[in-house]
């Protein structure tokens, strides 16, 4: 009961911020036709992706994420390094916020709606190119999530950062082309929240290309070998309750 109380609760708090999002999206499509050539329709289709990656985030990454930065900082973390299967990838599945799950509906409800706007007809194609682009997003803001995690390892005061990620975050809401260049190089090659999502709404909208989608890849499989990298050094230096 607790679980659907939750659950209809997110999702009244995520039908009030996109209805929030798309009446500003439509105030600044009064003023403007495009916005660095992303038209009303394809920034709906935008503003649906980024809820729809930060849902799943909020919902498998963060909870996960924290529940090691405790493990860590308490010395519980050998439950998980007794177990018979990879330590890492345990840790990261084990926790799922089911009622987060209505950012993800609600957020394919936008994308949905502005696909329908722009008129392009959704091919079996296009679904699975938006579905693998969305898949590399969320690697990308899974590996972003747990390299700051990673960092337990090392510091005590570290809840700041995530909570730090999570006010970046809100610059993924805009494509990443409307910002200054010094926020643009933080979104793209530091914190990739930009490339995360401009990814899967490139793909459906029509502004994809070859170059964004390699450069997807590579990020996503960087932060993969950086949270992996951090992993092992932290273990060669954590000491636990067996220890």
């Amino acid at each position: 009961m607790q679980y659907r109380i939750n659950f209809f609760l997110s999702l009244l708090q995520a039908t009030i911020s996109v209805v929030t999002g798309l009446v500003f999206i439509v105030l600044v499509f009064d003023k403007v036709s495009s916005l660095n050539e992303w038209t009303k329709p394809q920034l709906v289709v935008f503003y649906g992706a980024y809820m729809t990656l930060f849902g799943l985030n909020r919902m498998v990454s963060r909870p996960n994420a924290q529940a090691f930065m405790g493990d860590v900082h308490r010395g519980s973390l050998d439950f998980l390094l007794l177990r018979p299967v990879d330590p890492q990838v345990l840790a990261s599945v084990r926790r799922i916020e089911i009622w987060q799950g209505a950012d993800v509906i609600v957020g394919l409800a936008v994308v949905a709606y502005g696909v329908t706007d722009q008129g392009v007809p959704l091919r079996p194609a296009l679904v699975l190119g938006f579905i693998g682009a969305m898949s590399v997003g969320f690697v990308i803001l899974n590996g972003i999530v747990w390299a700051i995690a990673m960092l337990a390892f090392w510091f005590i005061n570290i809840w700041q950062l995530l909570d730090t990620f999570d006010w970046l975050s809100q610059t993924g809401r805009w494509p990443v082309g409307i910002y200054p260049a010094w926020l643009k190089m933080i979104l793209t090659a530091v914190i990739p929240i930009g490339i995360a999502v401009t990814m899967p709404a490139s793909v459906i909208t029509g502004h994809f290309n070859v170059y964004t989608a390699f450069l997807s890849v590579i990020v996503g499989f960087s932060f993969v070998g950086v949270s992996r990298l951090l992993w092992n050094m932290g273990l060669k230096r954590y000491s636990g309750a067996s220890s």
